[in-house]
């Protein structure tokens, strides 16, 4: 069976999984029921909460929205102790939660299409005869797909288990208390939470305020009653004024304090932030969803992979405290493309030094960092059409801008083709909007045509039928001739951008400098037509500099997240001694951090060289962590052998920074660990990290390489000296870890090295051994390699006995044999301690 662990969240994992003959992939959800239902006489409780999952699978199997995730079946695992759940799988998702955070928050356009996306789906939902309450509407739970389509998921399943097999209601989960409505708090502690079409509403709401300001509503508020103590006294958190009125009416609509007054979801697709009654349509544009025919692919339902393309576009964290950057933020972390046109010879005339001007281009581009593409000498209009169409029909995101140059013979808004063809700019030009080319959507498009006046011999159509209005925004175009006092279009153009007061100009200043030196009228806006109303027209919305790859201003390159920045770019801001104590980006790293991260271990050696103290080494981002901690994380080895180097006089410094803890008290080490990084590891040991130092959770490395399966990295650390008698916070050691997620490699190690029959019988969580962890997740291989390979007890067949009836390993209690009864680990072996954990169940939040 093909199956890939996607995320985990504190109650359930979810998996991409081969299902059924025809071995097709979908989502599948594994939500853990409660430790209670386990226990002997909840049969009937189980069987009640079977009822239950049948009735809800009938319901949302049967929904059918573009908005809605498709439900394929939902049943209860008597075997697994678990409600699985299966779904079609998504192409690209991202949570609502990570889009909102990568922008710093959405411009209201985007607020808009969103809204009445989900919106749209709640409709739907509450519509149904049978209406069906999501119960969890959150920033997680609502899903960015490509073109920006909204999918909702997780409809509130764990919630409805806990109600159903809970003989307390108001002690099980309720939902993220940040989305949850007024008569939630304040209902009685002895009745069930009045979840209802009004509580989606107001959950819809604080999506939306999470939308507007980046961050969750009550978001200061430390605990619960905080949040509940806002809600009685002040009711939802308002938006701020800069929101349009039609926003702020439809936020209030949706959290009114008495549920009673909150407007339906149908009645708000009526409202005029989403529907224009004087046009009779929406006012926001829906995007139009290619989903006909296209294979549906999910990547990660909570928490999903942070590289992943939002929609058809990449978004960009900013540091700045504005909504959006001023700046095309794509033109600092990724190269530009410049396509040069140029038609050479016509049926029976030649242009004016073209090759001349073609070379000037390429070189003062090239320098600029543009990837140069040409179509040149004697191309037909054929030719230019499909080097044109090769571009458009390209998927390279990495490119952040567009500049075309069109040089030949016509009237500026068409030019000839050497096979006599007339071709018309705006033919072109259209080829390059979004619907076409999605790969420049929200990046600059810049054209410069320089024609001569056409041969007598070659009839060009009135400038008045060629001129044209810009499709759409993110255009720049720019016409002028080739025999100007001052040289040609392109001849200036490239000059003044290498002039020192031009050179970090932005390209709208750059091209009014141009057009004044060659007498052109200055720039009109987009809506004036190109050709006979303007020689220059523009509609950018943001500012667009050519030479921002030789700018060492932070400032620009801040306007991105680093990890867009080009190894280039990196460079250039690490020669400044200005920028070495700056922080960028959402995590505030800096240079030193990101240098560490990306394994450029010349750069971390210049930055370190540089600096006479080593305060740099401890600077910590948000996440707590410091440049070795993202060199270990990262495995790269050189990086952290330059540290060494940079720390080998002063012992206790490197001892120190080798073991700082980020914000989960993992140190470099234990993050190595946690990825795999095997490469890594004999090194940190060599610069005196602690082998056996444990994190929140008291997850020691060997926990979490046990716990993960890198049977590598986890033989490694135990070949150094690992204590594999620590237990975490639950009570569990590394091999009931080992054990209880079926990692059979790992439990291979344990068999050749752990040889005290003792530590075999060690129990955890709910007082089970590894033997009983194993055979209850199902792991059955396990269980028989752990028969196995259990050292035999002194006086005894075997370290682990075996009940007939249940098939469960145990430890028989007579007391008069120490042998037989549960082993606590012996005094010498360490500090690990915690019991048998108890509460907490599932995976320990890890």
């Amino acid at each position: 069976m093909v199956r890939e662990l996607l995320s985990r969240g504190d109650r359930g994992e979810t998996y991409a999984e081969a299902v059924g003959e025809a071995e097709q992939l979908q989502a599948v959800k594994q939500i853990r029921l409660p430790w209670h239902l386990v226990e002997a006489g909840a049969h009937d409780k189980l069987e009640t909460l079977t009822k239950a999952c049948d009735k809800e699978a009938k319901k949302l199997c049967a929904l059918d929205h573009k908005n809605v995730v498709k439900f394929k079946r939902i049943m209860v695992d008597k075997e697994q102790m678990c409600v699985t759940v299966q779904m079609s799988l998504l192409s690209g998702p991202v949570t609502l939660e990570r889009h909102i955070t990568a922008q710093q928050g959405l411009p209201e356009k985007s607020i808009c299409n969103l809204t009445r996306q989900i919106c749209d789906a709640l409709s739907y939902l509450h519509g149904l005869n049978d209406p069906v309450i999501h119960r969890n509407i959150n920033c997680k739970t609502v899903l960015v797909c490509p073109g920006d389509r909204i999918v909702i998921v997780n409809f509130g399943l764990a919630i409805q288990i806990l109600q159903t097999v809970t003989e307390h209601p108001s002690t099980g989960e309720r939902g993220d208390p940040h989305f949850m409505a007024p008569e939630m708090f304040l209902s009685s502690e002895t009745e069930d939470p009045p979840y209802s079409c009004a509580s989606d509403v107001w959950a819809f709401g604080c999506v939306i305020y999470q939308m507007v300001i980046a961050k969750r509503p009550y978001w200061e508020c430390k605990n619960m009653l905080a949040i509940v103590r806002r809600v009685e006294r002040q009711g939802a958190p308002v938006l701020p004024e800069s929101c349009s009125a039609n926003l702020k009416d439809f936020y209030d609509k949706c959290t009114k304090k008495q549920a009673r007054d909150r407007t339906l979801a149908i009645e708000l697709m009526k409202h005029p932030l989403i529907y224009n009654k004087e046009q009779g349509g929406l006012t926001c544009k829906v995007p139009a969803f290619e989903t006909e025919g296209q294979e549906e692919h999910e990547l990660q339902f909570d928490g999903a992979h942070s590289h992943v393309r939002i929609g058809k576009e990449q978004v960009v964290a900013s540091t700045s405290n504005k909504p959006e950057s001023d700046i095309y933020a794509e033109i600092i972390t990724a190269k530009g493309l410049c396509l040069v046109i140029s038609v050479e010879t016509y049926n029976r005339s030649s242009s004016h030094n073209q090759q001349k001007e073609v070379k000037i281009i390429t070189d003062t581009f090239e320098n600029l960092g543009f990837t140069i593409q040409q179509c040149t000498s004697k191309p037909t209009s054929a030719d230019i059409f499909a080097a044109v169409n090769k571009i458009v029909r390209s998927d390279l995101p990495d490119m952040g801008s567009f500049v075309c140059f069109i040089i030949g013979h016509g009237t500026g808004a068409s030019f000839f083709a050497s096979d006599g063809e007339e071709v018309e700019v705006r033919d072109i030009v259209a080829r390059f909007r979004v619907n076409q080319c999605s790969f420049l959507k929200g990046k600059p498009k810049i054209f410069f045509v320089q024609t001569e006046q056409q041969p007598e011999t070659l009839n060009a159509c009135p400038l008045e039928e060629t001129s044209f209005k810009l499709p759409e925004k993110d255009f720049l175009l720019c016409r002028g001739g080739s025999l100007g006092e001052n040289g040609s279009l392109a001849e200036v153009l490239c000059s003044v951008v290498q002039e020192e007061i031009f050179s970090k100009e932005h390209i709208v200043n750059v091209v009014a400098e141009v057009n004044r030196r060659l007498g052109i009228p200055e720039m009109k806006g987009g809506s004036e037509k190109f050709g006979t109303e303007a020689s220059a027209v523009t509609s950018l919305t943001k500012k667009f500099f050519l030479n921002s790859a030789a700018s060492d201003d932070v400032q620009i390159f801040s306007s991105a997240s680093p990890d867009k920045w080009s190894d280039a770019q990196l460079a250039a801001l690490c020669r400044s001694q200005e920028n070495t104590a700056h922080k960028f980006g959402t995590l505030n790293q800096t240079l030193l951090t990101i240098a560490s991260a990306r394994g450029k271990h010349d750069l971390v050696l210049s930055l370190l060289n540089r600096n006479s103290d080593t305060s740099l080494v401890s600077v910590q981002d948000v996440m707590g962590r410091t440049a070795i901690s993202w060199a270990a994380l990262k495995g790269h080895k050189e990086v952290l052998i330059a540290f060494e180097k940079i720390l080998t006089n002063n012992a206790s410094t490197m001892t120190t920074e080798v073991n700082r803890e980020d914000n989960l008290r993992q140190t470099p080490l234990i993050l190595a660990a946690i990825n795999d990084q095997k490469s890594v590891l004999e090194q940190l040991i060599k610069m005196q990290a602690d082998i056996d130092c444990q994190d929140v959770f008291k997850y020691s490395a060997a926990v979490h390489a046990a716990k993960k399966g890198h049977a590598g990295t986890f033989k490694m650390l135990c070949d150094f000296g690992a204590n594999l008698w620590l237990k975490d916070c639950f009570g569990n050691t590394p091999l009931i870890w080992a054990a209880r997620c079926g990692h059979i490699e790992v439990i291979e190690i344990f068999g050749e090295l752990m040889k005290d029959a003792n530590y075999w019988r060690l129990t955890g969580e709910r007082n089970m051994n590894a033997y009983q962890w194993a055979k209850f997740s199902g792991h059955l291989n396990c269980s028989r390699l752990i028969l196995q390979r259990a050292p035999t007890s002194e006086g005894s067949e075997s370290g682990l006995s075996i009940d007939s009836e249940t098939g469960c390993g145990y430890q028989p209690e007579e007391s008069g044999d120490p042998s037989n009864s549960p082993v606590e680990e012996p005094s010498d072996r360490g500090n690990g301690h915690g019991g048998d954990g108890g509460g907490g169940g599932g995976d320990g939040g890890g």
